[in-house]
């Protein structure tokens, strides 16, 4: 058996910082209702996140690092309602 060591290139989703909320969506042209539909999210959330009361964690921050760096893939992704295409086992 191979150990690998992940250390160097992984970084645990706590250490993140998410980008600023209202940043993200002024950058993708959405309103508050707009983006938490894309997010699957109520419109309260949103605006909780963007006035400070509250902070996106796990999945969320992970999405909002996503859409902030490459906003095209993931709006691909978010908006795509194609079936997802699997692998075939061998």
């Amino acid at each position: 058996m191979v150990a690998v060591c992940i250390t160097s290139w992984y970084t645990p989703l706590a250490m993140w910082k998410a980008p600023p909320v209202v940043d993200v969506r002024h950058k993708l042209g959405l309103s508050q209702r707009a983006f938490a539909r894309l997010l699957d999210l109520g419109w309260q959330t949103v605006a909780s996140w963007e006035q400070g009361i509250r902070s996106p964690l796990g999945p969320a921050r992970a999405l909002l690092r996503i859409l902030d760096k490459e906003p095209e893939a993931a709006l691909r992704a978010l908006r795509d309602d194609a079936p997802v295409k699997r692998r075939s086992k061998p």
